[in-house]
């Protein structure tokens, strides 16, 4: 950890989030005095509520959005509780509607939101996140406070999962070992018309952590020529499991797990020099209609129970619990290929780049990575 940026965790961190010291670390905040009467009271005030609307992703579907409910009304008990588990929508537009809610003093739509680590903090900026109070104490059993809710967002919005972004390939068309290394191999002569990208910068906009913004961009231009077409991932995946693509870079690992438990020939890689992981987060609105059921909801979304309900219906996990098969296997992947992981929340540098994106010239520059890859 940095001695000027105590709030940051390394991606060496990251790596050792799977060990018994980090439970026994979120058994003893589990422990801490005062928790069963913090919990009885946010408890019985969310039972008074009566209801609860959520924001979420939209890849949990009808049935994992009833069981990841249904999990949490029987763990407290709230039957009473009316969920209403929205996923309908642009994600992007729903952050927006959100944050003119707050500026319009307007009553917010949704109670909890779900977010990335760029829209959490366009919330937090913009004073539609409240905060929770001894959330470090309230948290699930075997949850770590250091890594459920970051000190950028400490306390006002909290992990739920992560999206590896690996390269998701078919086994039947390239093996393994001819899987490009490194972000600039994609660019090489042989693997001209064998890939995909998806529509989206979210993951490219991290290699100007580990390149130069022109240097990036020449990785960049390659990938743009190089590729066999602009597909939104999860067509894309359908059509290779067909043979008609190879593999998708910066993909996201969940897709491997959903086709891989199909019996699709779906295999799963990372590049060596660049392994984004991004964050997925709760966040409790302010002056939501039902808060204490947000808050409630919020935490227990961080735990394991929570973790593998939602694993199981989007194939996305949590690298920070060792309750998450897909979590494990993610790590596991990362850590044959000795690949440099790298996130937002990793340094107060991340940060600011992060941020930097949200200016004009970050916005500008991410133009220039998307026309860099657009088809030649």
């Amino acid at each position: 950890m940095r001695s000027t940026d105590r709030w940051f965790f390394s991606s060496r961190d990251v790596l050792l989030v799977l060990t018994s010291i980090v439970c026994l670390e979120a058994a003893s905040w589990a422990a801490a005095p005062g928790r069963q009467e913090l919990l009885k009271k946010l408890v019985e005030e969310a039972r008074r509520e009566g209801e609860l609307v959520i924001w979420g992703v939209n890849s949990l579907g009808d049935d994992g959005a009833k069981a990841y409910g249904e999990a949490f009304k029987a763990r407290f008990g709230l039957n009473n509780i009316r969920l209403k588990y929205d996923f309908a929508g642009d994600s992007g537009g729903k952050i927006s509607q959100a944050i003119v809610e707050r500026r319009m003093g307007l009553p917010p739509t949704y109670d909890a939101m779900y977010a990335t680590e760029d829209w959490t903090m366009q919330l937090i900026e913009a004073s539609a996140v409240e905060s929770i109070e001894h959330w470090e104490v309230l948290l699930p059993e075997g949850v770590s406070p250091k890594f459920s809710s970051p000190g950028p967002v400490a306390g006002q919005a909290f992990v739920f999962g992560h999206r590896t972004k690996g390269n998701v390939y078919n086994t039947k068309v390239i093996p393994e070992k001819e899987m490009p290394q490194t972000t600039r191999d994609v660019g090489l002569p042989k693997y001209k018309g064998k890939f995909y990208t998806s529509p989206w910068t979210t993951a490219p906009i991290f290699g100007i952590l580990v390149y130069s913004k022109e240097e990036w961009l020449e990785i960049m231009r390659a990938w743009g020529q190089n590729k066999a077409a602009t597909v939104r991932p999860a067509g894309g995946i359908q059509r290779m499991m067909m043979g008609e693509f190879a593999f998708e870079p910066f993909s996201n690992s969940y897709l491997y797990f959903q086709h891989k438990e199909k019996g699709s020939p779906a295999g799963l890689d990372v590049f060596a020099d660049i392994t984004p992981l991004a964050y997925i987060l709760h966040a409790v609105r302010k002056d939501a209609r039902h808060p204490n059921a947000a808050k409630l909801f919020a935490l227990w979304a961080t735990g394991p129970e929570a973790v593998q309900i939602f694993e199981k219906y989007t194939g996305t996990g949590n690298v920070h619990l060792k309750e998450s098969r897909v979590g494990v296997i993610d790590m596991e992947v990362i850590r044959k290929k000795k690949a440099r992981l790298i996130f937002w929340f990793d340094s107060a540098e991340n940060m600011r780049v992060l941020k930097w994106y949200t200016t004009e010239e970050g916005q500008a520059y991410e133009e220039k990575i998307s026309l860099a890859l657009r088809l030649k």
